[in-house]
């Protein structure tokens, strides 16, 4: 009967054990790194101009009123930086565009994806801010026609934010300036 009692209890602790180890493993976390983007954060009213020349030849300077918006999606495994320019009679088109961002872990970069309200997509990546400034490089098109593209985010303090679009089309030289914003939360 000793032998019985102690096969039984050896038994179902194995048993114990062998449930342990069927134990789903615990789910994801978000990649630290994504709170990089944790500065950026929030609703921003900005005061932007595109200038003389940025939308094609002959067109002129362009100031505008937009909005960026920075949240954290997708259970915090991504970010979405959502970017609105408001049309006005300084500014005749409206245009808007979203960033969405999400940390890859093999290359150690954070990666932008963007699409906009003119057909326009991109893929951009980072690594880390440098001081105040985090810069997005990459390509995709616009209007239908390949680019490179370079974003820079300058922190100004924890209420102040100027954004620069920059891109180089095609085989153009240089990167043209497309617009730049000052931005206060």
């Amino acid at each position: 009967m000793k032998n019985a009692f102690v096969g039984i209890t050896i038994g179902l602790a194995l048993l114990g054990e062998a449930r342990a180890e069927d134990k789903p493993p615990p789910p994801p976390k978000p990649a630290a790194e994504l709170a990089r983007l944790k500065p950026l954060a929030g609703s921003w009213s900005c005061q932007g101009a595109s200038p003389a020349g940025a939308m094609g030849p002959g067109s002129p300077e362009m100031k505008y009123q937009s909005t960026f918006k920075v949240t954290p999606t997708a259970e915090g495994f991504a970010w979405t930086l959502a970017y609105d320019q408001k049309k006005s009679k300084t500014h005749p088109m409206h245009f808007a565009g979203y960033w969405t961002a999400g940390w890859h872990a093999a290359e150690h970069k954070m990666v932008f994806f963007w699409v906009d309200d003119t057909g326009g997509v991109g893929l951009q990546s980072t690594g880390d801010w440098a001081g105040d400034e985090l810069v997005l490089t990459g390509d995709g098109t616009v209007m239908g026609s390949k680019a490179l593209f370079r974003d820079t985010f300058t922190r100004k303090g924890d209420k102040a934010l100027h954004w620069k679009g920059e891109l180089k089309p095609g085989s153009a030289p240089d990167y043209v300036v497309i617009g730049e914003d000052d931005c206060k939360k």
